[in-house]
């Protein structure tokens, strides 16, 4: 079924087609979501914090209040993209598919840190500094990770040294 299409079948034809087994269904949408459809929804809530810190006053309890919700979206935003990172990259082809999706998580998160470098001083008390502190950490995972692709895609073009394992005769 195509697009919203099995939104307007009758219930029976619905029934008829639960013999499709979920992770059929599963393996069939992971091709049309990237990291970039990821990432890119998820900007929606960094722009968020960024207007709303701009709007509101830090003295302001009201304020404070407000911008501890915008942090929380953002914090939630960064698991997800997290989470969604790692799905995706556990069911990429190739090495570089993988790295490229690491790279764009760091983008990501590196993205988050920014905008919280600056807001940490002026909304010290409405979850920025632990915010800012778990997308350096994800930030640094996702570092680790492409290092690690790295290493083995090197690895993969290193010749196999002689001797190594015994001639076929």
């Amino acid at each position: 079924m195509q697009g919203r299409a099995w939104q307007s079948l009758p219930v029976q034809a619905i029934e008829a087609l639960s013999f499709v087994p979920f992770t059929a269904i599963l393996v069939r949408m992971t091709g049309c979501l990237t990291i970039d459809d990821v990432a890119r929804l998820s900007r929606e809530p960094i722009e968020g914090l960024r207007r709303t810190a701009a709007e509101l006053d830090p003295g302001d309890a009201d304020s404070s209040r407000i911008f501890a919700k915008e942090v929380a979206r953002v914090e939630t935003a960064l698991k997800q993209t997290y989470k969604a990172a790692a799905l995706m990259a556990r069911r990429t082809d190739t090495l570089e598919e993988e790295a490229e999706v690491w790279r764009r998580m760091q983008e990501f998160a590196g993205a988050v840190v920014d905008v919280l470098k600056q807001l940490t001083e002026v909304f010290p008390n409405c979850g920025t500094p632990e915010l800012y502190n778990l997308a350096l950490d994800y930030r640094l995972a996702a570092d680790k990770r492409l290092a690690n692709i790295s290493e083995s895609l090197q690895c993969q073009n290193l010749p196999t040294p002689e001797g190594l394992f015994p001639r076929m005769t």
